[in-house]
Order: C-alpha cells, then structure tokens, then sequence
C-alpha cells in the first residue's frame, strides 16, 4: 500500500513526459496562430488604381481584351454579352474585387455590354448598395 502511495504522490508532481509535451505543443500552436492573426491587422491596404478602367473604349475593345485585363467576370448573361465585375473603391482608385472593409459606397460593379462582334457597346460603374451609377 506504501509503494502505490509513493508512486501515486511521483506522478502527481512529475506529470508523464507526454502530458507536457501536448501542454507545450498546445502553446506553441497558440502562439503561432496569435502572430499569425496579429500580422494579417498588420498588412498594407491595397492601394486602387485611377487607371483600372481607362482601357475600356466603346466601339474599340474587345471581349477578349477585356477578360485579359480584368480575369474571369463575376457573371456572364446572354452569351458573353454581358459581363458583371466585382469593384472596390478607395481614395486612390479602383480595386478589381471586393474587399472585407470598403469606404461607405465603395462596393460597384462594372457592367460591360458587348455587341454581337464580341466589341464594347457600353459599360457602366454601379454601386452594389443603391444601384445608381457612380
């Protein structure tokens, strides 16, 4: 009865060598996930572009040229006629896609209308929020 005693009273003070291990893993995994989420508050804004949108021309640009610029749209209707583009806004510019944190009115999209040679017939930016044109 002595000798359970002891060895109960050991391994209250000395906890088996893979109970700590999993207590220091659990901390270092801790540790590695809060500087993690502390350095994505810490990454630098994306910055728009004033001149995102000054390649599309009426009459001149094509579809082609438009999806080499801007990448697969968002939506497509009526065969490739009509193509939708998720924009942000900040005080630089514009932004191809959306961001987590956009200023008040910065969610757009931008609607392209090609005719039926696959040219730009017209392209509008409209605010997601009122769906007026900016």
């Amino acid at each position: 009865m002595l000798a359970v005693s002891i060895a109960a009273s050991r391994l209250s003070k000395n906890p088996p060598r893979t109970a700590r291990f999993t207590v220091v893993r659990v901390f270092r995994i801790l540790a590695v996930g809060l500087a993690w989420a502390l350095t994505g508050c810490a990454s630098p804004r994306m910055l728009g572009d004033p001149a995102l949108l000054q390649f599309l021309q009426v009459s001149s640009t094509t579809r082609d040229q438009v999806v080499a610029r801007l990448g697969a749209p968002l939506a497509a209707f009526e065969p490739d006629r009509v193509m939708i583009y998720g924009l942000d806004r900040d005080r630089a510019g514009y932004v191809l896609g959306w961001r987590e944190t956009s200023l008040p009115g910065g969610r757009l999209h931008l609607v392209i209308e090609f005719d039926e040679r696959a040219v730009l017939r017209r392209y509008a930016v409209v605010n997601v929020e009122t769906g007026l044109p900016r």
